[in-house]
Order: structure tokens, then C-alpha cells, then sequence
């Protein structure tokens, strides 16, 4: 069952973590984990809608949980909140990622792209359901 309204965040900073579930708690129910294969593991008990995840992270990085993420749940919406520029990128970031915000980033703009993300699933869902009905 998907979490349509809780949102998974995912970044190896505590500081990060605590700031943003206070920052959103009035906004979204928020559910942290400091790693990837963490975020894996509770996305196989409970799918989020949408998944907000730092990019640079030891073990697994940001990269490679987008691309999980897009391979196992094609239906989740990913926003990537990270302190890397635009020129360390990959060519090619994965479909699944809405929007990418840069560290330090506004509150609005925050909470405007995950309710886009939010608004994001319900469409990809409601096309799904059309198709199959």
C-alpha cells in the first residue's frame, strides 16, 4: 500500500533531518532514514509516493537510490534536495526525479515542489488507473 500522503526523506545528516521534519511536520507527515538501503527496506513494507533524498551519501549514494527507485517503484516521485551544483551532475539524472533543489533552499520552494511531486503521483496513478480500466 502506498503512503500517499507521507513523504520519505532520506539523507545521512541528522542535523538535515531533524531541520526538515520540523520544517515540514506542519505541512506532511515525514518519515526519515539516514541511508539508502534503510529507505529500500521500509519502501518494501510501506510505498511512498514521494521519496526526498540527498544526492552524496556514504555507501549508497543519492544516484544510485534514484535509480532503484525507478526500476522497483515506477510510480514513486522523487525530489532530490542536495549541496551539489548543477556541474557535478550526471548527463542524465532519472525519470523519476520531479525537481532538484540546491542547499540551501526556501521553505516555499520546498514545500511547492513536493506538493508538485505529491500532484505529480496522483496524475501518474489516475493515467495508470485510466489504462487499465
Amino acid at each position: 500500500m502506498t503512503k500517499s500522503g507521507s513523504i520519505l526523506l532520506v539523507d545521512d545528516d541528522t542535523y538535515t533531518l531533524n531541520a526538515l521534519r520540523r520544517l515540514l511536520s506542519s505541512e506532511l507527515v515525514t518519515i526519515t532514514v539516514s541511508n539508502g538501503p534503510a529507505a529500500l527496506a521500509l519502501m518494501k513494507e510501506e510505498r511512498f509516493a514521494v521519496v526526498m533524498t540527498d544526492l552524496t551519501m556514504p555507501g549508497m549514494s543519492g544516484f544510485e537510490l534514484l535509480n532503484r527507485l525507478e526500476a522497483e517503484y515506477p510510480d514513486t516521485v522523487c525530489v532530490v534536495l542536495s549541496g551539489r551544483s548543477g556541474d557535478s551532475l550526471p548527463p542524465k539524472m532519472p525519470q523519476n526525479v520531479f525537481r532538484y533543489l540546491t542547499k540551501p533552499c526556501s521553505t516555499d520552494d520546498m514545500v511547492a515542489a513536493l506538493h508538485g511531486a505529491f500532484a505529480e503521483y496522483v496524475l501518474r496513478f489516475n493515467c495508470r488507473a485510466t489504462q487499465l480500466g
